[in-house]
This record gives structure tokens, sequence and C-alpha cells, in this order.
């Protein structure tokens, strides 16, 4: 139905976002001092989400086990085989996989025809568990962008201090990231109008609740689906500022010992 094809889409999308990404993990030299108007915690930014990645992928993995069982119920066979004696027979393989056996009259053969698709629906539904996707879905939204805070936030404590600058918002992050003049500073680009805007930032950090409020296990995953959309050029942008500055500390390191 267009209901499943418009879900198996949305499934697509959203499992896009579960991809392995690069970690940060040797500990920074960078220390903020603690009155920052746009502190982080002290070491480097990890896009860690050690818990709730693996959460997300085991729901994508039972939600697309789902859809498959919803389309064998709803796409009936027209058409039947029987077995053979060949130990690769795909309806031996099935049976095998289902952990039944294999039917063995010629009657119970035509019956099961038309019945085999529901069976396997059944057996793919037995071990299938939805009761907290929307929760676990949720916090793996809600970590996305709590790391992406901490990104800005570190970004713009290590251009504050070595710049000299009184304060760097989030938002001046946000230009800089955007800005294409690359000659004009923080407090130059504080007329620029980026397209991202606070109520854009805003949305994004109130789509987990969306996400965990939704009706069914499907809803969250659209739900994941579209905010993944609007969300991951940003996300990005803002990774590659957060890796430039790691880099640019790590020169310095080097700089300092002599490398």
């Amino acid at each position: 139905s267009s209901n499943t094809n418009a879900t198996a889409l949305a499934l697509y999308s959203a499992v896009k976002c579960l991809r392995v990404d690069p970690i940060i993990s040797s500990p920074s030299p960078y220390r903020e001092p603690q009155t920052s108007p746009v502190s982080t915690k002290p070491g480097t930014v990890q896009y860690h989400r050690d818990e709730s990645r693996p959460n997300a992928l085991r729901i994508g993995v039972h939600l697309y086990a789902w859809l498959v069982a919803d389309l064998l119920d709803r796409l009936k066979p027209n058409w039947m085989g029987y077995s053979s004696a060949d130990p690769d027979d795909l309806e031996q393989r099935t049976y095998a996989r289902m952990g039944t056996s294999e039917v063995s009259t010629t009657l119970e053969r035509f019956d099961e025809g038309f019945s085999i698709q529901s069976r396997m629906a059944d057996a793919l539904r037995s071990g299938i568990d939805l009761s907290t996707a929307p929760e676990l879905l949720a916090d793996y939204a809600c970590e996305r962008t709590n790391d992406l805070h901490d990104s800005i936030r570190y970004a713009g404590t290590f251009i504050r201090d070595t710049q000299g600058l009184e304060k760097v918002s989030e938002m001046d992050v946000v230009r800089l990231i955007y800005s294409t003049d690359p000659m004009k500073g923080i407090e130059e680009l504080r007329g620029f109008k980026a397209p991202i805007t606070r109520a854009m930032i805003q949305r994004w950090d109130d789509w987990p609740e969306q996400i965990r409020l939704a009706g069914d296990p499907v809803e969250a995953f659209r739900s994941l689906a579209t905010f993944e959309a609007s969300f991951e050029e940003f996300e990005a942008k803002v990774r590659e500022l957060a890796r430039a500055v790691e880099e640019e500390i790590q020169l310095r390191m080097d700089i300092a010992r002599g490398k």
C-alpha cells in the first residue's frame, strides 16, 4: 500500500543517520576558563552516542523486520511451488529459518502455498520489540542536539580566548560558519543574517519530545527521518568547525614542542 511504501522510505531516510561517525578520541590540551559565557566541558568534543546509537540501530532493524512482516501479510501469493530433495531448495530453507518442520503431504503443500507468507510474518514478529521505540529514538535525537551545542560552545570558547574577545555566543559561531568573507571577524559578522536562526535551533532542541510523544514506532521513525533531513547539513558544518578547532589546538601544541 502507499502507506507501507511511505513508511519504508521514511525508515531508509532515518537509518542513514545511524551510520558510524568518526570519533575525535585523543585528549585535548585546551581548557577553557570556567568564567566562559559559552563554556563547555574540558577536553575534546566527542561524537560518542555510545548508548543511544546502538539502541536506535536495534529499533531500526526491528522496524525493518516489522515492515517485511507487514508486506508478507499484505502481498498474498498468487502462485505456489513444490519442494524438492535439493538441500538449497527455497521452501526448505524458508521452513528452517522459521524454526518449523516442512509440511509433507500434497494437500498440506497446496494449502500451505497460500499461508506460508503469513507464517513467515508471524515468525518475524515473534522476535520484534518496538514498545520502547519512541523513547529510544527520542534519546538518540536528543543526544545529537546536545552534541551540536557542545561543539558550538567548544569552538566559540576557543575563538573567544584566542582572539581576546569578551564573549562569543552560539549565534556568533553560526554566523562564522556561514560567512563567505574569511577576512571578517566575529564582531564584524554580527550584522550578518545566517540561514540558521535561533528559532530553527530551538525547534531542533524541541524535536526529541515530539518523537517521544509519537503514537507508534512508525510515526516515531517518520519524525526522526524528518528531523534528520532538516538537521544533518547544519550538524555537519558544526562538526567540521569543531574538528578544525581540534586540529588547530594540536598544531599549536606541536609547535610549542618544537615538532
